[in-house]
């Protein structure tokens, strides 16, 4: 399976949860492709999603919201995507935390 890892960082966290990602799918076999979203490259990004069989869209949650990089680039293959097999990959590092109102954010954001 030919699989498209695109993904929108701030930190670097979702970079590394991305890589970490695609050494264990091409570890069973598939092909990975990683494309990182960048804000001033994006806009025009030349992606063929007809060569993929699946996606993953990954991203970091800051104040409740995910990168714009990323919900463009969502929002403009949504159709292609329909068609695929997918994962939606949030990543927050508040998530390891055990405050109580950043666990409600979280809750919040995930519904």
């Amino acid at each position: 399976m030919n699989i498209l890892i695109a993904y929108a960082t701030s930190e670097g966290q979702t970079r590394k949860i991305a890589r970490f990602c695609a050494d264990h799918l091409i570890t069973q076999g598939h092909s990975v492709e990683l494309l990182p979203l960048v804000d001033d490259t994006d806009d025009d990004d030349p992606v063929d999603m007809s060569r993929f069989d699946a996606a993953i869209l990954a991203g970091s949650v800051h104040g409740g919201r995910l990168q714009p990089q990323l919900l463009r680039f969502a929002a403009r293959h949504a159709a292609a995507l329909t068609g695929r097999s997918g994962l939606f990959l949030m990543v927050s590092l508040a998530a390891a935390g055990n405050d109580h109102e950043e666990r409600a954010d979280i809750a919040r954001i995930a519904s």
